[in-house]
């Protein structure tokens, strides 16, 4: 071809290129394949005949730059001489990124000014680290693998690391060879690869535009999308839309979608528009496995800490508020916390709380336990102190009618929160438990009518962020995180002097948000120098909250942190973050 083949027609200062430069040296396993000349009629060009890739030159041009020594596109200049003569390319010849490529007068041929003659991909190795020869090291296997997920694979790693080397253009041929010459599924990934070089090589961008035009009239509608969507992507020159969608794209679970998506169907009321954050995040039961079963029964049958064990406990609280009468308008139960004890466990009344958040109410359950033997409480209440608890008032008590020795007694103070939506804690300074006390025989148990009206102090009990938290398994934590936009980000650091070793610390975040450590991540060695805290919640509200903390221990032995937060709402964000502080 007298525009690629022929010395006569060669651009001036081609000096890099023989005159004789009409063939070029096979691939591995191609010596049939010399004698092959490449169709490169310029009034019919086509990238799927010639094996073309694009190394400059404007974005509408449809005939570029010929890769030489591509091991499927082997020419020859037709014109008699000896295929077998292989040029010998200088030493110094540059690279084929570092050069022009300009369209000859007469017909819209290319002419090469300097090639990359005999410089392949793999020797790449001029990149820190040795990416570049470790992202060419399956190039050659791809060329005749058999196997579509393995070829899929390899162009997924090339995507991802071959934009970050010293010259990603050299893997550009490769790439679209495998739209050429495969089927759908591997043209489908190479398509996304192409895309990924287009996103983060911008110097590259417009050629890989041109590559994907050539794809929208694929014969399988799945690289047809994938052309057009990237295309569209990319001449968009939209730098946060390509990152969100092209590079830093990860998958999504999307059980949870389902499922919302169902249950909203099925609901019926369509005044609300679909949440498609939370239903990302929406944990999906998956059944326990036979094996599973048979080791919970082993250890003990599922202890308290497991989520199912909370669930049933969660559901005893409110089937148990919800068949009291006092307590009907009070509306759905959004969470209930651990116990918490106001007394001694030797003193001579034991009394403990549980916390219960509604969507205007919070519900105090004081639980009484009475060690005397000798005495009997009767009309049994707990009066708390509201004067700090900034315009939170009580609404309703239920005074328990008796408590016997060893005999449980349960007592309520129903409190309704000033604002709804406010995440503040509450802090009680006081309460006392205020019953009448009255004596028992020991030997007939007979009580006695006549009574004294007594009161017992109680410690001080606090209303925290984790009072108002309900815990978010998530089966991907990363999916949720990325599908959560980041208007609402907090990123705070601390210097955690109040602990020791990075196992305290995670132990104190988790206890003072309250929140579901996902993918074990509250487990810690007692050793470690590094860890990353994965957290997810929803707050009251309906408000979710995904929290990464990155802990590490200083050179100077002081517990450091990164504490990242993400959620639906900056006053969420702002809450968590306070939380954390104290």
């Amino acid at each position: 071809h007298p525009a690629v083949c022929g010395g006569a027609g060669a651009e001036p200062g081609g000096d890099g290129v023989p005159a004789n430069s009409d063939g070029v040296q096979p691939g591995p396993r191609e010596h049939d394949l010399r004698h092959q000349q490449v169709d490169c009629d310029a009034c019919d060009h086509d990238a799927a005949q010639d094996g073309v890739r694009i190394v400059g030159g404007p974005a509408d041009e449809a005939d570029l730059h010929i890769h030489v020594r591509d091991r499927r596109r082997v020419q020859g200049d037709g014109g008699g001489r000896d295929p077998g003569a292989v040029p010998q390319v200088p030493a110094e010849a540059p690279d084929a990124h570092q050069l022009s490529v300009q369209r000859a007068a007469g017909g819209g041929r290319v002419r090469v000014q300097k090639g990359d003659h005999g410089h392949d991909a793999g020797a790449d190795c001029g990149d820190p680290g040795g990416g570049g020869a470790r992202a060419a090291a399956p190039l050659e296997f791809i060329e005749d693998c058999e196997f579509n997920f393995l070829s899929t694979q390899i162009l997924h790693v090339l995507g991802s690391k071959g934009p970050r080397t010293s010259q990603p253009g050299r893997y550009i041929r490769h790439i679209y060879n495998r739209i050429i010459l495969e089927n759908a599924t591997v043209r489908s990934a190479a398509v996304t690869s192409l895309a990924k070089f287009g996103a983060l090589v911008p110097s590259l961008r417009s050629q890989i535009v041109v590559l994907l035009r050539r794809c929208v009239h694929d014969a399988d509608d799945e690289v047809r999308d994938r052309s057009t969507f990237y295309g569209a992507l990319l001449q968009s020159e939209s730098e946060p839309l390509i990152k969100k969608l092209i590079t830093d794209v990860n998958p999504l679970a999307l059980d949870g979608v389902e499922k919302m998506v169902g249950d909203y169907i099925e609901a019926g009321d369509f005044t609300s528009s679909f949440n498609f954050a939370k239903a990302v995040m929406t944990p999906v039961h998956v059944p326990p496995s036979e094996k599973q079963k048979q080791k919970a029964d082993a250890v003990g049958g599922g202890g308290t800490g497991t989520p199912t064990a909370k669930k049933k406990e969660g559901n005893m609280y409110g089937d148990l508020i919800n068949s009291m009468p006092e307590f009907a308008g009070l509306g759905q139960l959004f969470t209930s916390s651990k116990p918490v004890e106001l007394t001694e466990s030797e003193a001579e009344y034991c009394v403990s709380c549980v916390k219960h958040a509604f969507p205007q109410h919070l519900l105090f359950q004081f639980t009484i336990r009475n060690t005397m033997e000798e005495l009997q409480l009767e009309q049994v209440a707990v009066e708390m102190d509201l004067s700090d608890a900034g315009g939170t008032e009580v609404e309703t008590v239920v005074k328990a009618e008796e408590c016997k020795f060893e005999t449980p007694a349960v007592c309520w103070v129903a409190v309704k929160r000033p604002d709804a939506n406010s995440l503040e804690g509450m802090f009680v300074r006081m309460c006392k438990l205020t019953f009448t006390q009255k004596e028992v025989d020991p030997q007939t148990g007979e009580v006695f009518p006549d009574g004294e009206e007594e009161e017992y102090p109680l410690d001080e009990l606090e209303v925290t962020l984790a009072d108002l938290v309900r815990p978010l398994p998530l089966p991907d934590f990363r999916a949720a995180w990325d599908a959560m936009v980041a208007d609402n980000d907090v990123t705070q650091v601390f210097r955690l002097d109040k602990h020791k070793a990075i196992s305290d610390a995670v132990t104190a975040i988790v206890g003072a948000l309250g929140m579901d450590a996902s993918d074990g991540s509250d487990t810690v060695s007692a050793a470690a120098r590094t860890h990353r805290l994965l957290l997810s919640g929803t707050v009251i509200g309906e408000q979710s909250a995904l929290i990464r903390a990155d802990l590490r221990v200083s050179p100077s032995n002081a517990i450091e942190m990164k504490l990242s937060i993400r959620s639906q709402a900056m006053a969420v964000s702002e809450a968590v973050l306070e939380a954390v502080s104290s």
